[in-house]
């Protein structure tokens, strides 16, 4: 029985090891709970400086095939500092972790997460931060058009197979722009958008589909986390949020 233990306790570590490419020694949250709530309920925390002074952007990528340009992390900086009030500034963080699969729902996103995940909010260093953690996987949602996700109140997922079947070619976007446009999607929905923490100044939710906003040219309407944007991008260019979009983030804390 003592010899079974163990051979099982080497096989575990031995399956860990196997699993560790590009892996980052993960921090512990000292603060769990907060990174567990439901999408928008940290809208003013990432709008306004009250509580937190600057943010931590952490992306992580299925190996490197999936890695996002700089240009795209740059859009999403640029994104977060016109509208959300950090004196001290986004941080970016950036690792590689292995290959997740095909055909992943929100209980896989959370569980790989959970393991690969290194920045949380922190509150003991200095200067307040909060952390948004970006997951680009190599798969694909279980709503097959589907391109993105926010799925936590600090966490969004991008899909990036699904992504790059649908870019690149003569009669598709390109890569980066439609990663961009999908990205600051999402990242508008950890900021409250539409009605989901940041209150409606006006009201302009497209509650036929959920979250959205009910402006077809808007970046929160709700083809643009859906291969439905292709069509958008390739005759409009990138949407940007309306009016109504940018009262809603003023009137919470936001620029």
């Amino acid at each position: 029985m003592k010899k079974l233990a163990i051979l099982l306790l080497v096989v575990v570590i031995a399956g860990c090891k196997s699993n560790q490419v590009g892996y980052t020694t993960p921090v512990i949250d000292p603060t769990p709970a907060y990174n567990n709530r439901s999408v928008g309920a940290s809208a003013n925390d990432f709008l306004s400086q009250t509580r937190f002074k600057a943010m931590n952007l952490e992306v992580v990528y299925a190996t490197s095939k999936f890695k996002l340009d700089k240009s795209v992390i740059d859009e999403a900086v640029a994104f977060i500092e016109k509208y959300c009030r950090k004196p001290y500034g986004v941080k970016v963080y950036e690792h590689e972790i292995p290959m997740q699969g095909n055909s992943l729902a929100i209980d896989q996103l959370t569980a790989i997460e959970g393991i690969y995940r290194t920045r949380y909010t922190d509150t003991g260093n200095g200067v307040d931060t909060i952390s948004l953690f970006v997951l680009v996987t190599d798969g694909t949602y279980i709503q097959n058009n589907v391109l993105g996700i926010a799925y936590r109140n600090t966490s969004v997922s991008l899909f990036g197979a699904k992504i790059r079947e649908s870019s690149g070619a003569i009669t598709q976007p390109d890569e980066n722009m439609l990663a961009a446009t999908v990205l600051k999607h999402e990242i508008g929905h950890l900021l409250g958008l539409v009605n989901t923490g940041s209150e409606m100044q006006t009201n302009h939710q497209d509650e036929a589909h959920g979250k959205h906003c009910n402006n077809k040219d808007c970046l929160m309407y709700y083809t643009t986390q859906t291969t439905d944007v292709l069509d958008v991008l390739l005759s409009n260019g990138v949407p940007v949020l309306d009016a109504n979009c940018e009262d809603d983030l003023s009137a919470n804390g936001g620029k």
